[in-house]
């Protein structure tokens, strides 16, 4: 009885700390996706498109941007990073969007599949 309280108390917490911080993305393509539906925009597929300038400094980086809505419409952007997944803005010719900032993406594992590792382990061992 008490290691089910305990899971229970391990969940609600990991679940509390996941709503309190901010989103956390892996991907250019996740990012951009995700900012752009808390803007309003359906989103069907967010894509980069690597020009020949983009992949000479290797400090900065940068990338146009070919969205695909819902829709089926496709649409231009460009992303721009200072430090490469650092201190990303992108801008899209959509709806007057002015540049908008990204949060910095992190390496590894996604939060989602985090969770769920994390509570399979910790499933695993009470059993």
């Amino acid at each position: 009885m008490k290691k089910q309280y305990w899971l229970m108390t391990c969940i609600a917490i990991v679940g509390v700390v996941l709503w309190l911080q901010p989103p956390r993305y892996n991907s250019f393509g996740d990012a951009i996706g995700a900012d752009l539906r808390h803007q309003g925009i359906a989103v069907r597929h967010v894509e980069l498109v690597h020009a020949w300038p983009d992949t000479v400094n290797t400090i900065s980086y940068g990338a146009n941007l070919r969205v695909t809505l819902t829709s089926g419409r496709i649409v231009w952007g460009r992303l721009e990073c200072q430090h490469l997944t650092q201190n990303c803005t992108y801008q899209m010719n959509i709806n007057d969007m002015g540049r908008r900032t990204l949060l910095d993406l992190v390496d590894g594992v996604s939060w989602p599949l985090q969770i769920v590792q994390f509570i399979t382990q910790t499933i695993k061992k009470f059993h």
